[in-house]
């Protein structure tokens, strides 16, 4: 009970991350019309800077998942061990 319990804090600390960087990420995208300064005068050029960004940020986001994906079969793996046990 204990392994599910520290399982779900996990996941939920990870689903958090998750929403903070999906969040940051598409924000500075979209670039916006609020006189920014950035992306409005350049549309379409992505200085080598930018793309070295949205490329370590989508690694990151890919990793993420991963993981995501392992502690969702871990979580089934111990919620079917915790029913097998009642």
């Amino acid at each position: 009970m204990r392994r599910m319990k520290l399982a779900g804090r996990f996941m939920l600390m990870v689903s958090v991350i998750l929403m903070l960087g999906v969040a940051g990420c598409g924000g500075a995208k979209t670039g916006g019309g609020s006189g920014g300064g950035s992306g409005g005068a350049r549309k379409g050029k992505v200085s080598e800077e930018d793309k070295a960004k949205i490329e370590e940020a989508r690694q990151a986001a890919e990793d993420s998942e991963k993981k995501l994906s392992e502690l969702r079969q871990e979580r089934i793996r111990l919620e079917s061990q915790d029913a097998g046990g009642e």
